[in-house]
């Protein structure tokens, strides 16, 4: 994601494997990218 040049605060993940899930939320937790669980893929 570092070299995706976007506004972090208008960036939003999706992910749909629970171990993936709590990886993604551990490494942006300190930024304003949100993460959005999809378990069934609807997004």
């Amino acid at each position: 994601m570092s070299s995706f040049h976007h506004p972090a605060s208008k960036t939003v993940v999706t992910e749909g494997w629970a171990p993936n899930l709590k990886l993604l939320r551990e490494s942006y937790s300190d930024s304003e990218i949100e993460v959005i669980a999809d378990p069934a893929e609807n997004l």
